[in-house]
């Protein structure tokens, strides 16, 4: 390993202890040696490119920060918003949008592109209001660096990236100058096409979840952020797909610290490994209450049933409740198709059935639950396994105190 890469390898560890959402994203992406593509540090969604010149020259604590930069333009699906938009702007848009973020969460970065008028503001929003400075240059870039408040230029009035840059989608482009993007692509250097572009993007949103839970269960993760994170799960989704990639990834394939990755012992760093084992159980609450009938019963079953089809060495265990445990069903693969027997009609609660988790003594690979969340019953100290709230009337509850929420469309 050489030392620009023991570098970066220092600094993931570092945000591993310190900011574990971030360092467990971290992981997710291959670290990759090109100064031909990038002159500062970027990413696609996939790998994590640098150029050593810059990561040599960086403080310890400013990498951590381009790190973290480069993983929220991932968090965001900035790699794969950018559609017809000029890459250079869009490369601007979306670092005024992630700065102020890292900033307020105490992230050190390089002169990072930052305006207060764009505080809150989402790279779509703020693309077209730089976009337009463009018009009436000579070159038909424009200046992306114009009005931007406390961001930083070089003394010809330049964005210090932007000198000597080809015009266009240039691999090598990083306006803002503390971490660029690009779009995502495949071992051949082709754009992923949509349906890969989707994959990519449900891929992150379910290891963002999954992050946010780690960071939560051990309260490491900072207020303004979690909030941020948690407004990202009320956009639209596909929520089977996510579903799905939900179980998929915490029953396949997870980051343990049971196992740690002894590729990184002789330099004295605990990592975790990457294992992959049989399927495990998960948990399925459903709501039994009143307010949920037999339309949004058979839904949950034929979500079930999809679940079974699609891992058939899962277990699942179906948990009804209402202000109380019910019933409970166990299903495998071979009972299918699934009829649920539901049990109930109650007020509705929430922690009855993770507490009929811990009295049996099940350590579930996640927990499911299915309801229309008109309830405000929450265990006081959020489980250790990862959690999914499906939810069936969106509004009836927009902050759940932990877990990832979907919104399911009943038919």
């Amino acid at each position: 390993m050489n030392h620009t890469m023991k570098k970066i390898s220092n600094a993931r560890a570092g945000l591993i202890m310190d900011q574990p959402f971030f360092g467990t994203l971290s992981l997710k992406l291959k670290v990759v040696e090109a100064p031909h593509r990038t002159e500062t540090m970027s990413t696609n969604g996939i790998e994590l490119i640098y150029n050593p010149k810059f990561v040599e020259e960086l403080p310890l604590d400013q990498l951590k920060g381009v790190i973290v930069h480069e993983i929220m333009h991932c968090v965001l699906d900035h790699t794969s918003r950018r559609d017809y938009r000029d890459h250079d702007y869009w490369n601007c848009a979306a670092d005024f949008a992630i700065n102020p973020i890292l900033l307020d969460a105490g992230f050190k970065l390089p002169d990072p592109l930052v305006d207060p008028a764009f505080r809150g503001m989402t790279a779509e929003q703020i693309y077209p209001i730089i976009a337009k400075k463009k018009k009436g240059n000579d070159d038909g870039k424009g200046d992306p660096d114009d009005g931007k408040g406390d961001s930083q230029k070089s003394k010809d009035n330049q964005p210090k990236s932007q000198k000597n840059q080809s015009k266009g989608n240039s691999q090598c482009q990083d306006p803002g100058g503390c971490g660029g993007v690009h779009d995502p692509v495949n071992k051949q250097g082709k754009i992923l096409t949509k349906s890969e572009k989707d994959e990519l993007s449900a891929d992150w949103k379910i290891a963002t979840a999954q992050a946010q839970q780690q960071a939560k269960a051990i309260g490491s993760m900072p207020a303004g952020l979690e909030r941020f994170i948690n407004e990202l799960f009320e956009t639209k989704v596909d929520w089977k797909a996510i579903l799905r990639e939900f179980i998929e990834k915490i029953a396949k394939n997870d980051y343990s610290w049971r196992f740690p990755n002894k590729r990184y012992a002789h330099l004295g760093m605990y990592l975790p490994s990457l294992f992959s084992e049989e399927l495990g159980t998960i948990i399925i609450g459903v709501d039994t209450s009143g307010s949920v009938g037999k339309r949004e019963l058979d839904q949950f079953a034929s979500e079930i049933t999809s679940v079974l089809h699609d891992f058939p060495k899962l277990e699942v265990e179906v948990v009804y409740c209402d202000t109380r445990v019910t019933n409970t069903e166990n299903f495998r693969f071979e009972d299918l198709p699934l009829t649920l027997h539901a049990k109930g009609g109650g007020g509705t609660r929430f922690t009855p059935v993770f507490n009929w988790v811990k009295d049996n003594d099940i350590q579930p690979k996640c927990l499911i639950y299915f309801s229309d969340m008109w309830c405000h019953d929450f265990p006081d100290t959020p489980p250790e396994y990862p959690v999914l709230w499906a939810r069936t009337q969106k509004g009836s509850n927009d902050h759940v105190p932990f877990g990832e929420t979907i919104d399911v469309i009943i038919k």
